[in-house]
């Protein structure tokens, strides 16, 4: 075999080595639709025996006009069926209050909760009613709203891409990573147009505690 052949040969099998690389870059462990089944319905169950639940959660904003992360950090509770309450505590104190469709926000000045006008309720009522439904373990809500699929990684990575023109032109895709083990969720990624992205991961899960029964009031929530 002379050098000429040699070489070709080398050059073929690395162009072939690029395109298994290439091809192992992007196979994501996508699962049919009847195993992702298999795999919400577990999720699902496991969250059914969630009444009540209180975790830490820290929220990164990347925005294309900024060269630094936005950052905030709080604590998340939820009560079975509808009721949540996400309370940012830095880098400044504000309380959003969802309770069986009505919606508030509050501002910590001078010890006290003040009561805000919120502007975008509708919105905001989505997107909390939206959160509710993940803590729930219900998907079937998310089915049409959404393209679902599920990828097998170290964690269930459960993929969402609105099916509407309309909310495309504000959220690519969504990403819930759920634990494999205790099939809660870990983490929220958010991916938006111009390449803005939010995650909100939680830690410090406490499941099935009493809360104060003013905690999720719209009107004098307690602090």
């Amino acid at each position: 075999m002379n050098i000429i052949t040699t070489k070709y040969h080398l050059k073929q099998l690395f162009v072939l080595l690029l395109i298994i690389c290439s091809f192992t870059a992007f196979t994501d462990n996508r699962l049919s639709e009847s195993e992702a089944d298999a795999i919400l319905n577990d999720i699902s169950e496991a969250l059914d025996t969630v009444s009540t639940l209180q975790a830490d959660f820290r929220q990164e904003r990347t925005l294309w006009v900024f060269d630094d992360t936005l950052v905030t950090e709080g604590i998340c509770y939820f009560e079975d069926p509808d009721r949540l309450r996400w309370e940012i505590n830095e880098p400044f104190n504000t309380v959003l209050i969802y309770n069986e469709g009505d919606i508030a926000k509050f501002e910590k000045s001078n010890g006290d909760l003040v009561k805000y006008n919120l502007g975008t309720e509708e919105i905001m009522r989505i997107i909390l009613s939206e959160i509710i439904y993940w803590m729930k373990g219900d998907f079937e809500q998310a089915k049409e709203l959404y393209d679902l699929s599920v990828i097998d990684n170290s964690n269930y990575i459960i993929e969402l891409v609105p099916k509407s023109d309309q909310m495309k032109n504000i959220i690519l895709k969504i990403e819930l990573e759920i634990s494999r083990s205790t099939k809660h969720i870990l983490s929220v990624s958010i991916f938006e147009t111009h390449n803005d992205t939010i995650k909100i991961k939680f830690t410090n899960e406490v499941n099935n505690i009493r809360f104060n029964e003013n905690l999720f009031n719209t009107e004098s929530p307690s602090y």
